[in-house]
């Protein structure tokens, strides 16, 4: 191999490895739009199925904003129909937990209702994409 070979390989190396890096930055939680609902729960497919069927629900809200914000998420779901309880979690870098304690299991439509009145904008579940609350 010629030197000018050798050169032109190592530049041509170097462009993948910048290119693959910046694949990988973009694919962390920072392309989540802020106040996203995440949920996770292997044992279910769909967001729909999981909360159709639960009566107790653990989620996190990437950066929920001021205090203010996170206020007006408590008194949204602790004024909700149904509620028994909402408790407030940690804070965990930039997620805020929440566990969700209903007297009887929701469908979507009231969900979006919550969602949409606390100022959440999406909602993600497990490893799928963050869905727009509005297109639920």
């Amino acid at each position: 191999m010629s030197r000018r070979s050798i050169i032109c390989l190592t530049m041509l190396l170097s462009v993948v490895l910048i290119q693959a890096q910046q694949v990988k930055i973009t694919g962390t939680k920072d392309s989540l739009p802020f106040k996203t609902v995440v949920i996770k729960d292997s044992g279910s497919e769909t967001a729909e199925t999981y909360l159709r069927n639960s009566t107790i629900v653990r989620f996190w809200v990437f950066k929920a904003g001021s205090t203010a914000d996170v206020e007006k998420i408590v008194k949204v779901f602790r004024n909700a129909e149904g509620v028994k309880e909402l408790k407030e979690g940690e804070v965990n870098g930039d997620y805020k937990e929440f566990v969700l304690h209903l007297s009887s299991a929701r469908d979507m439509a009231w969900y979006k209702k919550q969602l949409a009145v606390a100022g959440l904008t999406h909602l993600k579940f497990n490893s799928g994409p963050a869905r727009p609350v509005s297109a639920l």
